[in-house]
């Protein structure tokens, strides 16, 4: 009589082949789910990144500082604006807005943000409201501002945003 103490050696390589099988599929599963998460996490960090930008602008715009001491008048060219914001600080400060090394940046005094990546930047500045109202592409003034700029953002996808910042209140 004969006794069964254990498994054959097929039954063996049979149960190692299905296990490691499944091992690959569980592998490149978790694998895709992580890829994914870090993608998602990417996108995410620029999403936030776009919309802080987003938010200083507004922000730059809105406490725009002309014709007080110590500012400098309103400056805009088709591709780039400068002017005085009083931002965080109790003093206005200088701010300028271009593109530079295929970015979107504001340079703040001495500091520099680098925001979306982009291709052109094309600003408008409006002369009045109503239904006449009248766009053009420069200002230059020391003692007034437009009351709305509108940005033209010209991404390397050829997408463009198109951002309208009015212009709050100067003095």
């Amino acid at each position: 009589m004969r006794r069964n103490a254990g498994f054959t050696l097929i039954e063996v390589l049979v149960a190692l082949t299905i296990s490691s099988l499944v091992v690959l599929m569980v592998h490149d599963t978790f694998s895709d789910a992580t890829d994914l998460a870090a993608r998602l996490d990417t996108e995410r960090q620029a999403h936030a990144a776009h919309m802080e930008a987003r938010a200083f602008l507004t922000r730059a715009f809105g406490s725009l500082e002309i014709g007080t001491y110590n500012t400098q008048g309103f400056e805009g060219l088709p591709d780039r604006v400068r002017f005085s914001s009083k931002l965080d600080a109790k003093t206005a400060e200088d701010v300028s807005v271009r593109i530079a090394e295929g970015h979107l940046v504001a340079e703040r005094g001495a500091t520099v943000q680098t925001f979306d990546s982009a291709q052109a930047v094309a600003f408008d500045y409006l002369l009045s409201y109503g239904s006449n109202a009248s766009w053009v592409q420069e200002w230059h003034s020391p003692a007034s501002a437009p009351l709305a700029t509108r940005m033209r953002v010209a991404h390397r996808d050829g997408s463009i945003d198109t951002l309208l910042f009015i212009i709050g209140p100067r003095g």
